[in-house]
């Protein structure tokens, strides 16, 4: 609706009391889209009650507000409307019109770019907050012109411009167009620093993310990190004896194309202080000696702020293992005694906190009890943070979440505290059927159902057919890990398995069973016990190129195989997938004859051990050593060939860089009827090592580089970490849905001198 105007009357009035007088009209021009109703409803203005000049300036106010339009003037002028007075001429009436002429806001129907090359145009309008059809206002340019300088400003372009031109339509809508001057990259040519005496300005520069640009040194200026690195400096000063130390300011000198900038910090380093005394008050819960254990301040070193915020955080670690966290206060203060501090903490302890209810939310699949009976925090502990934490941890282990977050907060009654486990069901399941063809096994099809979470009881069952022309296997089992409402594992196998290797067929048929428990004592922790009988007919056929002492010894292992394993293992990482933190450890032991029965006797021990941190660079490091010996009960009795350490590839005998089965000893190596390289059997002693980095790529892909190295030997006396075999390379891993964990790794083998891919489906080696 557009508002209609009417022409300003002719007749003389008395213009200096025209403010006084009511508003008798009130007339809204030039809105084309905008409705009338809306403006007279927002400017506020009543009709029949005077307007003076600072109700109208409020009125102007509210509509600039709205966001609508760029240009708002007010008319004022006495409204003459009335009956004819004498002689014809209309009489004036005490009263006013205001007239609001609007010009409206033009909306955006063309965005453009000019002279943007370093960042891309989807970059560029996700920093701004205009779009297509969007109202055109002075406040949204300008905001998006200051965006888009900043954009460039934290890529290191110190020198970057941009000027919007607006362009009118004959319809009214804009054409914006952003022009791009974006100069230079400013390099970082030097880095000053003056007022300092203790330090030098190489160890200052040390300290700080702005450094000059070298070739593996690349950092980007932005006004930002210069005032962080201001905040650097001063905390390095801070904890290195000088209290008092202050950045008193920083300056960037740029060149005159701006392409490059010179740094300089002042800096007024103080005096040098040492930590003296150290005391406790308050203190009654825990006594002053184990607080005095905690604390990382020593008397005589130099003073550190570092050191009494981790002084001060360790007693609270030792207050909320005993309960005390809502009342808590521990504060610490310092006194200055010449060029020593001592610092005084202040306690006041309150009351314990106990839980009050635990809650569990989140779960749409996994059954309420599944999780609580992980939990070792209940109703009416004490709130301990390392029982709180262990039980996170431990709901998190199962594997069945994406993500699990914890939150307490008080009850509102005393010092009682409700706790609540968030979680975020992941999928457990995978359901494949399809196709696939590897080196090992040639072209297979195969059905593989699996779920270690069924009907959310936590229960595991895998189910595995699959049938080609050198391969066929059937394989189901299943796990119950609380047999009996306890926390022991039950489970079974069932199998046939035919195999046609690259040097024999191999046909296992057979059932197992396994049992396991957590350790039976506290120490160590995060350790479980297992056992596993297992009783197959084994069969080797089919022989390819083997020389026949080696073929008939395989001969004579064919028969029954009646095996115990046994397995201790411990498991400390902060996440089932991708963890940062902890270790992980198994010492496994399979017999096989003997006492036991059957046709095959040997013992096999191995050792596998991860070891994860967080280096100083972030984010992932693993490193890992794996140790395999096998033997027979008689010393010099041969053991099965089968059973032999062969490395390569990505299968249990790892080694990535090289195919599967390809490094066994030196002497095992022989050549076949063909003339090709038979690498059987494998070694008696194997050792592999494998440092692994790994990273967030792009949610949900994880990068990893890696390093391994490994060998086998035919006994304990030739094992030599001087002869290992190396290889080097990088990969990614994600899960997908139905599918579970998928790796690809492509390696370089060192000693080979050749390139190696590996395709990882399921859990990593």
């Amino acid at each position: 609706m557009r508002g209609q105007a009417t022409s300003p009357p002719s007749a003389a009035v008395d213009t200096t009391a025209i403010h006084w007088w009511p508003v008798t009209r009130l007339e809204v021009v030039g809105n084309e889209t905008t409705d009338t109703k809306l403006v007279e409803r927002t400017s506020g203005i009543a009709i029949g009650e005077p307007a003076g000049i600072h109700r109208i300036r409020a009125a102007v106010n509210n509509l600039y507000a709205l966001g609508l339009f760029s240009q708002i003037t007010v008319h004022s002028f006495p409204d003459t409307t009335g009956s004819p007075g004498p002689g014809g001429l209309a009489t004036p009436v005490r009263g006013r019109v205001l007239r609001l002429q609007v010009t409206e806001n033009p909306r955006v129907t063309v965005l453009e770019w000019e002279g943007n090359k370093k960042l891309g145009e989807e970059d560029l309008k996700a920093k701004i907050d205009l779009r297509i059809g969007q109202l055109l206002t002075r406040r949204k340019l300008f905001d998006a012109r200051r965006s888009l300088e900043q954009a460039y400003r934290d890529q290191g372009f110190a020198s970057a411009s941009v000027q919007p031109t607006v362009g009118t339509e004959p319809d009214g809508t804009a054409r914006l167009r952003f022009v791009i001057a974006e100069g230079n990259k400013v390099k970082i040519e030097g880095v000053e620093f003056n007022g300092n005496s203790a330090f030098t300005d190489a160890a200052l520069r040390g300290k700080i993310s702005l450094k000059s640009n070298s070739l593996f040194r690349r950092k980007r200026y932005t006004a930002e990190r210069l005032r962080e690195d201001e905040e650097a400096l001063a905390e390095f000063y801070r904890n290195h004896g000088h209290k008092d130390a202050k950045v008193t300011g920083s300056r960037a000198e740029f060149t005159e194309d701006r392409s490059g900038v010179r740094l300089a910090f002042e800096v007024e380093e103080g005096p040098t202080y040492r930590f003296g005394r150290v005391t406790w008050q308050g203190n009654v819960a825990v006594p002053s000696e184990a607080l005095r254990l905690v604390s990382s301040i020593r008397s005589g070193e130099p003073f550190s702020q570092t050191k009494i915020e981790q002084t001060t955080g360790e007693a609270y670690n030792l207050y909320t293992e005993k309960g005390y966290v809502l009342q808590l206060s521990i504060l610490p203060q310092t006194r200055v005694a010449g060029d020593t501090v001592h610092v005084d903490y202040s306690i006041q302890e309150g009351a314990p906190s106990r839980v009050h209810e635990v809650a569990i939310v989140g779960n749409t699949r996994t059954k309420e009890r599944v999780i609580r009976r992980e939990l070792t925090l209940f109703p009416g502990d004490l709130f301990r943070r390392s029982v709180l934490l262990r039980s996170h941890r431990d709901i998190f282990a199962l594997g069945y979440f994406e993500d699990v977050q914890l939150d307490y907060r008080p009850t509102g009654q005393g010092s009682d505290i409700d706790v609540e486990f968030r979680v975020k069901e992941k999928s457990s399941g995978t359901a494949t059927a399809g196709a696939g063809y590897s080196s090992d096994t040639g072209l297979t099809g195969f059905l593989e159902f699996g779920h270690n979470n069924l009907f959310g009881n936590g229960q595991s069952v895998q189910v595995h057919l699959e049938r080609g022309g050198r391969r066929r296997t059937y394989d189901l089992s299943f796990t119950e890990p609380w047999f009996m409402n306890t926390p022991t594992s039950l489970g079974f196998q069932l199998y046939d398995t035919q195999r046609d290797l690259d040097l024999y067929t191999e046909r296992r048929r057979g059932f197992g069973i396994n049992v396991g428990r957590p350790w039976f004592f506290k120490v160590p922790d995060f350790t479980r016990v297992s056992a596993s009988y297992a009783l197959e007919d084994l069969q080797f056929t089919d022989f390819i190129d083997l020389d026949s002492e080696t073929e008939e010894f395989l001969r004579s292992s064919n028969g029954t195989v009646s095996s115990l394993t046994a397995s201790l293992s411990r498991n400390s990482t902060n996440n089932p997938f991708y963890p940062t933190a902890g270790s992980r450890t198994l010492l496994r032991t399979e017999w096989a004859g003997g006492a036991l029965g059957g046709e095959t006797d040997f013992y096999k021990p191995v050792l596998d051990h991860r070891n994860y941190f967080v280096p100083f660079w972030k984010p992932a490091l693993m490193f890992r050593h794996r140790l395999g010996y096998l033997a027979s009960y008689d010393r010099g009795k041969r053991v099965p060939g089968n059973e032999t350490f062969r490395l390569g590839g990505t299968r249990t005998d790892y080694l990535r860089g090289y195919p599967d089965y390809d490094v066994v000893p030196e002497e095992n190596i022989h050549l076949g009827s063909d003339g090709s390289e038979v690498r059987f059997p494998g070694g008696k002693v194997a050792y592999t090592f494998t440092a692994e980095y790994q990273f967030l790529a792009v949610n949900p892909v994880h990068g990893v580089f890696f390093f391994d190295a490994g060998n086998t030997w035919n006994s304990a006396r030739d094992l030599s970490l001087s002869d290992l075999k190396k290889g080097v390379g990088v990969g990614v891993r994600l899960e997908i849905p139905l599918l579970g964990p998928v790796g690809f790794d492509y390696a370089y083998g060192i000693d080979r001198r050749k390139w190696e891919p590996h395709l990882i489906i399921g859990p990593a080696f």
